[in-house]
């Protein structure tokens, strides 16, 4: 499976290489036994072979229902392997090892945008072996596939790997496709059109692919570069706003509770009840003095200046209840 893949691979770069060609096509007719190449392979192999070269090495030859023929190429699947009259040779003979009819050369190449007439204008596929008649030249023969012709060419040299008779200028027929029949001396430039294009077409897809592999290194660099530059500290995550409630809470607790005393209503004094007594007042200090206040003289400071006015300290005193020093019974006077 590895390996398979691998020459899938492959063949996106090498014309050369095959990967999966398939023929469900089935030849039973004993009388075209001749048209099978010297390993045994059946016109139908070969030709899904050929047609797998423009395919990227995929391509599946389906078999004929009865009463059914090969058609030509629409316009969106033609290629050079299958504008070519030894492709289209090949799917007449497996057409008909199968016992049924072919379409002439006309109708088939219809849309083609360029035929090449007794050549091959791809690489062989490594491994594959294509006969010699299938190079004959279906001009001679009324633009159609032969059998009777076919068959006198079986004799004729195979091509196998790189065909490069098929690609020269200006060769023989003896030398260029080994089939007796004359081949044109310069083969249609679109060929080279469009192989130039699918050079083109590879270098322009290398260079785009390694440009996406610049850009991603490019960006890896950087962001790994930017994670390094970041300060090594982190912000103090901010707290959750606080509902009513709790926020309510939180302040009784910072400042405490300040409950507030209940009232009572104002008592007038009965002599008969002692909670009606007035709160006796604690004891006066015995140094009050009513006198007149004098200072010392070491109290009173002079401060040098033009209006000379004295400054004077005042001590400290402790303040004294301005009534007489006395004791309350309790008892109701008379």
């Amino acid at each position: 499976m590895a390996n398979f893949f691998f020459a899938c691979f492959l063949a996106a770069f090498l014309p050369v290489a095959l990967c999966q060609t398939i023929s469900e096509a089935i030849c039973d007719d004993e009388s075209l036994d001749w048209s099978f190449n010297s390993v045994g392979a059946t016109p139908c192999d070969v030709a899904a072979d050929l047609a797998g070269v423009c395919n990227g090495g995929v391509f599946t030859l389906a078999s004929l229902d009865e009463g059914f023929s090969y058609i030509g190429p629409t316009q969106l699947n033609q290629n050079s392997c299958r504008c070519s009259t030894v492709y289209y040779s090949l799917l007449s003979a497996c057409a008909a090892c199968q016992g049924e009819q072919w379409i002439n050369w006309t109708i088939y190449k219809a849309n083609c945008s360029a035929v090449y007439p007794s050549v091959f204008p791809q690489h062989i596929p490594v491994g594959t072996i294509v006969p010699g008649w299938a190079y004959a030249d279906i001009r001679a023969t009324d633009n159609t596939f032969n059998i009777t012709v076919a068959q006198g060419l079986e004799d004729r040299p195979e091509s196998t790997g790189i065909a490069s008779s098929t690609r020269t200028r200006g060769l023989d027929s003896s030398t260029s496709t080994g089939t007796g029949f004359p081949s044109p001396s310069v083969v249609d430039s679109s060929g080279s059109s469009s192989n130039a294009g699918a050079i083109a077409g590879g270098v322009v897809g290398g260079v785009a692919g390694l440009a996406l592999i610049a850009g991603l290194v490019f960006f890896y660099l950087r962001h790994r570069r930017a994670a390094a530059q970041q300060p090594a500290y982190f912000a103090t995550p901010r707290q959750p706003p606080l509902d009513d409630t709790m926020e309510q809470k939180m302040t009784q607790n910072a400042y405490g509770p300040s409950p507030i005393p209940p009232f009572q209503p104002q008592r007038l004094y009965d002599p008969s009840d002692p909670s009606t007594f007035p709160t006796p007042s604690p004891a006066m200090s015995p140094s009050y003095n009513s006198g007149p206040y004098t200072p010392s003289p070491g109290s009173v400071t002079f401060q040098s200046s033009a209006t000379h006015v004295p400054q004077h300290s005042i001590p400290s005193m402790s303040m004294a209840s301005p009534h007489p020093a006395g004791n309350y019974s309790g008892a109701p006077e008379l």
